[in-house]
């Protein structure tokens, strides 16, 4: 419908919010490649991003694409809000308890 979106996915290698309650190899996941995705949806910008000046670059060549634009951003495994942390505490303390 003419429309060209910038769609962000944030990788994480897994599970954050399963590793936080419990941090098993069950938690691990294949690692995909998804910023080729966007040979799957016919074509566009796709950036794999693993620093700061990365994202940057991709920020800037995505203002002023026509396209679909992908990005992917690797972040680490534990990377997460202390609010996730603690509830994942929390989470694993109530399934010791159970």
């Amino acid at each position: 419908y003419g429309q060209k979106p910038i769609v962000f996915l944030l990788n994480n290698d897994g599970y954050t919010i399963e590793r936080v309650i419990v941090d098993r190899p069950y938690n691990d996941i294949q690692p995909w490649k998804y910023h080729r995705l966007v040979e799957v949806f016919g074509g566009g910008l796709a950036f794999d991003v693993h620093t700061e000046g990365q994202l940057e670059a991709a920020l800037a060549q995505a203002a002023g694409a026509d396209e679909l634009v992908f990005i992917e951003i690797h972040t680490d495994r534990f990377d997460c809000s202390e609010s996730l942390r603690r509830a994942g505490e929390a989470m694993a303390r109530t399934n010791k308890l159970g």
